[in-house]
């Protein structure tokens, strides 16, 4: 076990994913696996334990040559893979007085607004370079263990500043791509009325709910005609438009051209000028890396265990791009 003294975490992974059917993981661990959930429930075989998670729970997934997990409907979950230490202690698992060794599952409580925002925070730095970003790293990592040593010792904070919910809400909208997403439940979720969430939605960005998530289509399908090898009816039909004639309409009105103009070799569409309210975003359902690492290959997490080779390619998929499951 690692002592708190010889932390020195190095962030691998993090993202915020929100998967709309249950899915199940097989792949092996090189360094720790850390999952915050925030709705729907997760259930793990693993070698050091099987285990039942749900909302508010933080999962530990300690380094191990093969790992089982799985996912049920409309769940949303933020995760990193992380080292707490360099090389060779690298697959050590911090160690706290009275507690032990970080638990497998542990109970947020009311400080689940508090981890959220750690993992936000992570979400949001690990992509920059430079000494600064590398240090809130660090130090979000430090601050979500400090969180788990308080909750253990009964000192959990009752409340937390909460980071801003339409940010949040704006993200859940601008993810969901291939289905209409539910401007009820999201309000249900914020404890306000969908008619008060509409209203107030607009006022901070300037757009409706509904404009807001038909223009993430429209910029997503502006992206895979550009990248080619994709017909504009499928594309039409993936991202949820009722037929190609309402989604060309549509896409000439939002870009200024019709789908059949924009070529592989034709400019992609200016992007929208982020107004303040708006920076702050990070993607979902997207694997967030340092700007040094490259997400190629995904080998190492391949579990240690026979597999065909069309199993080894769905398995690597499935790491790639869980969203897609």
């Amino acid at each position: 076990m690692l002592s708190l003294d010889e932390l020195a975490p190095v962030v691998d992974l993090v993202g915020c994913y929100h998967f709309k059917n249950g899915v199940e993981f097989d792949y092996q661990v090189p360094s720790h696996h850390l999952i915050l959930i925030e709705r729907g429930t997760l259930r793990a075989r693993t070698p050091h334990g099987s285990f039942t998670a749900k909302r508010g729970d933080l999962v530990c997934f300690r380094p191990a040559e093969a790992n089982h997990y799985s996912v049920s409907d409309d769940t949303l979950f933020y995760q990193m893979q992380v080292q707490f230490a360099p090389p060779p202690k690298h697959r050590m698992t911090p160690c706290f007085c009275g507690l032990g060794p970080l638990p497998l599952r542990m109970a947020l409580g009311a400080g689940f607004h508090e981890a959220r925002g750690c993992f936000e925070t992570l979400c949001l730095c690990i992509t920059s370079g430079g000494d600064a970003a590398h240090l809130r790293l660090r130090a979000a990592v430090c601050s979500l263990l400090a969180l788990a040593a308080e909750i253990h010792d009964g000192r959990g904070k009752t409340s937390a500043t909460e980071a801003d919910p339409f940010l949040r809400a704006r993200q859940r909208i601008e993810a969901s791509l291939s289905k209409p997403v539910s401007i009820d439940a999201l309000a249900v979720e914020l404890g306000v009325s969908t008619a008060w969430f509409i209203r107030e939605f607009k006022r901070r960005f300037d757009i409706t709910p509904k404009a807001c998530h038909t223009h993430a289509r429209l910029r997503e399908a502006a992206r895979r005609l550009r990248h080619g090898g994709e017909s504009i009816k499928a594309i039409a039909f993936s991202l949820g438009f009722s037929d190609p004639k309402t989604f060309a309409r549509r896409f000439k009105h939002h870009h200024g051209l019709n789908p059949g103009q924009l070529t592989t070799t034709e400019p992609l569409p200016r992007a929208e000028k982020a107004s303040k309210k708006q920076k702050g975003l990070f993607p979902l359902n997207q694997h967030l890396l340092p700007p040094s690492e490259h997400p190629a290959n995904f080998k190492v997490y391949l579990p240690q265990t026979q597999l065909t080779a069309a199993e080894r390619r769905r398995v690597l998929d499935k790491l790639k791009h869980p969203a897609n499951y």
